[in-house]
């Protein structure tokens, strides 16, 4: 930086982010020596969905650990996630299912029992609704996969916990 200017922090990359999933129900605490080097972000929906999120500072001299995950143990599994410049999006164990129209609640009901899914939420048009899987999110996006080759259904995906960044 010319003039004396400190240099502008640019957004946050993917390659500052490790998103993990308590798989043991949530309530835990990590121990502090597995996120060193990483703020953790905080966020009542994080909690909800059982997300720990870790972001490597831009401008810090401490070393992260080299490996969050394997110092968390076996109940703490990483979650995929996309990025941009100004966001983070990271899948939840809900999903977004919307079904051809025709389709009866009985075919709907035995599509949930077949996947052991509950209704989350109904939305306001009747043939979308929010189902939850109770499962690690690496399943429910395996169920994802499922339901979108059923004939009964429209369309499904991940619900999505969507996180901004301040500018």
């Amino acid at each position: 930086a010319s003039g004396g200017q400190e240099p502008r922090p640019t957004a946050p990359t993917a390659e500052r982010f490790v998103v993990f999933e308590d798989r043991s129900g949530g309530g835990r605490t990590p121990r502090p020596e597995c996120l060193s080097g990483y703020v953790r972000r905080s966020h009542p929906l994080y909690d909800r969905y059982h997300l720990l999120i870790l972001e490597r500072p831009i401008h810090t001299a401490a070393e992260p650990v080299a490996d969050p995950g394997r110092c968390l143990g076996a109940d703490w599994m990483k979650v995929p996630y996309d990025s941009s410049l100004t966001a983070l999006s990271v899948a939840t164990d809900e999903i977004l299912v919307r079904f051809k129209p025709g389709v009866a609640a009985r075919e709907i009901d035995a599509l949930f029992r077949e996947h052991a899914l509950t209704l989350d939420e109904p939305a306001a048009d009747s043939r979308t609704l929010t189902a939850k899987t109770h499962r690690p999110i690496s399943e429910s996006l395996a169920i994802v996969k499922k339901l979108q080759t059923s004939s009964l259904v429209d369309y499904a995906e991940p619900n999505k916990l969507v996180i901004r960044f301040e500018r």
